[in-house]
């Protein structure tokens, strides 16, 4: 840890554990009917509750183009939790989602971007799947925020944040980013404001970068996307859809 100072143990966001009894992380849909039980979901807490619990996610990229002499591929493999146990739910970030291998494929598409970023940071990374094709797409100081115990290595630095929580306190122990990246991460609207006040704070300002972007790879679960533009509106941040990414949104500071 930097500076002697320390960070706040944490196993999962007080947001979830206020609404989990309302919310399920099935992805909606727009005429999804209500549920009416308002009883707290039983959460299986037993790992060994399945005879096999533990998934594998593959997945392969080939970042070469028309003018290059040689094929070259990210390749990568990571293990965790099938999404569909009911253990996931108490922390989420345990498996993989599906947005994480779309904002994956964006990413790939627009390495330029990735290569040219000072920082990037990915919030709530879980399995880090998005942070890590950050690193082999040529990322600088590619950092990872999630729940768990703080990581640091040669190449990939992993630290718990608590989005809105001692925001100033990280940022002053690891600076702004040029690049903040989030896939699926917005599942009830609790979550909204301490979610953006995290971007404000922690995006390069328009002095500093005024190219600096957030990009977010959206799941509809139990936030509308209009409530997501409405808190970025607030802060002054302005928004485009790319027409090669279903579900991705790239966000920026407005200009002055």
């Amino acid at each position: 840890m930097e500076s002697g100072k320390s960070e706040t143990p944490w196993i999962e966001s007080e947001w979830l554990k206020k609404v989990s009894k309302n919310t399920s992380f099935q992805e909606q849909n727009d005429d999804d009917e209500d549920d009416d039980d308002d009883d707290e979901p039983e959460m299986s807490t037993d790992l060994f509750a399945d005879p096999d619990p533990l998934d594998t996610f593959t997945f392969q990229w080939k970042t070469t183009t028309a003018t290059d002499e040689d094929e070259k591929y990210i390749d990568i493999t990571l293990t965790g939790y099938k999404a569909e146990l009911g253990q996931t739910l108490n922390s989420t970030g345990l498996t993989l989602w599906r947005a994480s291998n779309i904002l994956c494929d964006f990413m790939v598409k627009h390495k330029e971007v990735i290569r040219s970023a000072n920082k990037v940071l990915e919030l709530g990374a879980g399995l880090g799947l998005c942070g890590i094709v950050a690193s082999k797409l040529g990322a600088s100081l590619p950092f990872y925020s999630s729940g768990d115990d703080n990581e640091d290595d040669d190449v990939l630095r992993c630290y718990q944040l608590i989005w809105g929580e001692n925001l100033y306190l990280f940022s002053e122990m690891h600076g702004s980013f040029d690049l903040i990246l989030g896939s699926d991460i917005i599942y009830v609207e609790e979550i909204l404001e301490p979610l953006w006040n995290t971007i404000d704070l922690l995006l390069s300002s328009r002095d500093k970068n005024a190219n600096a972007e957030f990009w977010l790879a959206y799941a509809r679960r139990n936030v509308s996307i209009d409530l997501v533009f409405a808190e970025a509106e607030k802060r002054g941040f302005v928004w485009e859809s790319p027409e090669d990414a279903e579900g991705v949104y790239i966000f920026r500071r407005a200009p002055l």
